[in-house]
């Protein structure tokens, strides 16, 4: 083993989890990272619990579209879904999940193991720094009284607000 190894049960990245879930069954095995995000004890994530009781954190908005990607994943396609989760503790977070699965050669949904992502942060930060730039710019373009420029980046700043709206809520 590499002397660089963490052996700490420590993560690169702390938003970051991985989860496994088994079809005949109906059970999902997670992490402690995975537990937190989704409103688990992390022990009962650790053992596995049923897919349902995971998929209770996800916004009602949200849950066609989870629900979509679940049901292509059991086509064998991979498959990525951007939704948000809802948590008492924490109020909302913005994820990120992808995963497999893998199929028997029956062709009936085996084991579908896949990570999650905490974007809420990234998210947030890309968006009030492309807001920052253009600001930026628009205070120059105005020293210089460039009106159609101007216009240009008012237009911009206003099509980026939206999309931050968008991004946030998540719309079907």
């Amino acid at each position: 083993m590499s002397e660089n190894a963490d052996t700490s049960g420590g993560r690169l990245f702390a938003g970051a989890g991985i989860w496994a879930w088994y079809a005949d069954s109906d059970r999902v095995f997670a992490d402690a990272v995975t537990a937190r995000l989704f409103g688990i004890d992390s022990e009962r994530a650790r053992c596995g619990i049923p897919l349902t009781t995971m998929n209770k954190a996800v916004h009602p908005s949200d849950a066609t579209r989870v629900e979509r990607a679940i049901a292509k994943s059991q086509e064998g396609k991979p498959v990525r879904v951007r939704y948000r989760l809802r948590h008492d503790s924490y109020g909302e977070k913005i994820v990120i999940s992808a995963w497999q699965t893998f199929m028997s050669q029956a062709g009936a949904p085996m084991l579908s193991p896949g990570m999650v992502f905490d974007i809420t942060d990234l998210a947030s930060t890309d968006l009030d720094l492309l807001k920052a730039h253009i600001d930026e710019m628009t205070n120059i373009v105005d020293r210089w009284n460039i009106q159609p420029v101007s216009y240009l980046l008012t237009a911009l700043r206003l099509e980026v607000e939206q999309a931050g709206k968008r991004f946030r809520s998540l719309p079907n």
